[in-house]
Order: C-alpha cells, then sequence, then structure tokens
C-alpha cells in the first residue's frame, strides 16, 4: 500500500492510497463495487466477468487488480481500478489488459466524482505503482477499448504521465443495433429484401417442423449446456481452447438472470445454438453456431430472429451489440458500426522498452512510404489478358 495526495479538478481528494489484489476475491469491497457500475456500460466491464476469466483462463497467471482509495485503506472510497495480467519476457515482463479473445471491451474503470484531469491522475498513480512492483517492466498493452469513452484518453493521457511512450492501434469492427423501439420497429427498420429473407427462413423453417426454445433460468442451464456444446461440436468452428469458461458464463449468467440461449431444433436434434447475454439495458450476441448439415435451412437466421424479438419485445433493451469483427452477416442485422481501439506504451527507462519503442516508431514512420510504394507498383503492374 502507498500514498500521496490526488488533486482533480474538485480540489484536493486527500491522501490517496493504491492496494494491489492478486485474486478476485481479495478485491475490497468498495474496489468491487466500483467495477459493477461499469457494467452499465458492457458485462465484461463488471466483477463477475473479470473473476470468470481470472479462475477459467489465468488460473495460474500474475494478475493484478489495482485500486485507488480515498483513505489510507482498501475498506475506504474506490476512485479507480486497473485489472492487468503481467507475463514474463526477454530481460523482464510486460503487462496487458485483464482480457484475451473472449473479451470484446476491456476498460479500467474511474469514479464518476473524478473527472477527466482527475482520471488520469488516478490511472497515472496506478500504473507507476505497476510499475514499481514489475522488475524489468516494458511494455504495456490495453486492448480492447472503447476510443470515444472518456476512459481511453484518460487512459493514454496517464501513461504517457506515467512515463512511457504510447501509440494506438486499430483491434477491429463493432456492429450494434440502436434506435429500435421493438420487433416490428426493428423488422421496418430493414430493407425489403432482408426483411422478406427473415419472414421466408422462419415460415420454411416452420413447415419443416423447426422449432425454437430460450433458456433463461438457473435450473435450465445444464440442459442448455448440453444442446449448445453438442451443436457447436458440429459446427465449422474450432474447439474451444478453454471450454471451461464458456461452461462457467452460461450457468452464472443463468443464475444471474443475464442468459438468453436459444437452441433450434429440428427432427429432435438441436440444430443451431446462440448464447446472448442481456444487463443494463443491452442484449450482447456473445456466441453463435449451427450444424453445418442442416445449412440449407438457415437455423442461424431463425435464430437470431426469434432472439431479436425476446430481447427487444420482453427484455425491452436499448441496444444489442454483436461484439467481435466486420463478418458481413452482422451488417444486414445491425444499424451502425463502431470500432474499438488498443493503446500499446513502452517504458524507456528499460533497455528492452527503449528498444521496442524505437522499433515501433520507426515502422510507423516507414509504414505510409511502404503502402504508396506498394500502391505504385500495383497501378504500374501490366494488365493480364
Amino acid at each position: 500500500m502507498t500514498s500521496d495526495s490526488l488533486v482533480t479538478a474538485h480540489g484536493p481528494l486527500g491522501a490517496a492510497a493504491v492496494h494491489c489484489s492478486t485474486r478476485p476475491a481479495e478485491l475490497p469491497a468498495t474496489a468491487v463495487a466500483l467495477l459493477d457500475t461499469a457494467q452499465t456500460t458492457s458485462l465484461q466491464l463488471g466483477h463477475a466477468w473479470l473473476a470468470l476469466l481470472a479462475e477459467t483462463v489465468f488460473p495460474h497467471d500474475d494478475l493484478r487488480w489495482y485500486s485507488l482509495h480515498v483513505g489510507a485503506t482498501p475498506e475506504s472510497a474506490c476512485l479507480a481500478v486497473l485489472p492487468v495480467r503481467v507475463r514474463p519476457a526477454p530481460l523482464g515482463h510486460d503487462a496487458e489488459a485483464l482480457a484475451n479473445y473472449y473479451t470484446a471491451l476491456f476498460s479500467p474503470v474511474c469514479a464518476a466524482e473524478l473527472d477527466t484531469d482527475g482520471a488520469s491522475q488516478a490511472l497515472a498513480r496506478l500504473l507507476r505503482q505497476l510499475s514499481r512492483d514489475t522488475r524489468g517492466l516494458a511494455r504495456l498493452t490495453f486492448a480492447p477499448m472503447d476510443p470515444a469513452a472518456p476512459v481511453y484518453g484518460a487512459l493514454q493521457r496517464a501513461l504517457t504521465q506515467a512515463g512511457l511512450r504510447t501509440f494506438t492501434y486499430f483491434c477491429f469492427g463493432n456492429w450494434v443495433l440502436k434506435g429500435v423501439a421493438d420487433y416490428a420497429a426493428f423488422l421496418a427498420s430493414r430493407d425489403g429484401r432482408g426483411r422478406n429473407q427473415i419472414v421466408r427462413v422462419q415460415k420454411r423453417f416452420a413447415e419443416a417442423g423447426g422449432t425454437t426454445q430460450i433458456f433463461r433460468l438457473a435450473e435450465e442451464a445444464e440442459p442448455a449446456l448440453a444442446a449448445y456444446e453438442a451443436v457447436y461440436a458440429r459446427s465449422w468452428k474450432q474447439a474451444e481452447p478453454y471450454p471451461g469458461f464458456i461452461a462457467a458464463l452460461v450457468r452464472s449468467s443463468a443464475a444471474r438472470g443475464e442468459l438468453r440461449l436459444g437452441v433450434a431444433w429440428l427432427e429432435g436434434q438441436p440444430i443451431a445454438a446462440q448464447i446472448w447475454l442481456v444487463g443494463a439495458g443491452r442484449a450482447d450476441i456473445y456466441k453463435v453456431a449451427y450444424d453445418e448439415a442442416f445449412k440449407k435451412h438457415s437455423p442461424g437466421t431463425v435464430l437470431t430472429a426469434v432472439l431479436m424479438r425476446h430481447v427487444l419485445d420482453v427484455d425491452l433493451v436499448r441496444e444489442v451489440d454483436f461484439l467481435v469483427g466486420d463478418d458481413g452477416y452482422k451488417k444486414e442485422w445491425m444499424s451502425e458500426r463502431r470500432e474499438r481501439w488498443g493503446l500499446v506504451a513502452y517504458r524507456p527507462a528499460t533497455p528492452r522498452g527503449l528498444w521496442l519503442w524505437l522499433v515501433e516508431a520507426l515502422g510507423r514512420r516507414v509504414k505510409p512510404w511502404v503502402v504508396r510504394w506498394r500502391a505504385r507498383r500495383a497501378a504500374q503492374a501490366p494488365k493480364s489478358a
């Protein structure tokens, strides 16, 4: 625990102290409460999600939750939380967001009473403590983040204040549906071709004897998981490297009332399954899969339409999020595209950090020239007959 004063636009906040927890269960209650306020933005920013990652994906890794508290003890009000994963690297260590490919959005969390400058100062305090605690810390990476969120800019400034050289980079596109009051309004917002396709495939599926089901309750978690895993095993997707994560996600989200796991059935077996998560007026389309042997029945389209109707008309969500990627089919369901970006920073105070910073800076200067040179070469290449 370290202590000094923190000054924001609101004036001095008094003695502030940094606390570091290495297990989710060790987090001070005030830090947990602050993390859970971020769930109004995304379920993936809350304590439950981070604890799930820690327990099922990173059980043996060096994980740390740095939190800044108003008083000298962790029981005092929490101002900011920064969850990180520290990894061994040549001549030292690297640190990165507590996230992986299961993560569609990461963010440190700052208290609402902190203005932009205060948030930057708070996060800089946590970053300095991370540097002091970590031998040879050379590179820090935080992704995927929302570049439009104030905390993105605050973290970028905090990294600079902590003496690091920082760069931004693109992660992936993110398609969302906004501005529709109900399922009828959603259908009306589609173009004629898309609307007719949804109605047509649903009718054809029903005529073939197909049915759909949405699992929501805690007592439904096991049959829901069994149906999902049966579909996933027959889908085109690679096996999950951490199958325990998905199983735990289904069980825990069902227990909290967040699960909407849809299954399409035909010929007595599940042929498509989708995991949607609902909370704070939002629905996240987290996992989709279908049995390729039944592709002609368009079970994915059928199931997406059924779940879309449910979250709009029953759960009354104000936003549906397709999460990661620019897959073409997502545009057919969503209304707008956002982007997720990352921050990578280097500590020039370490030999490896200095080297990596120079390589990054040089690469970014050279890249535009390489792109233009390749474009000219392509334009000058002879056209094939």
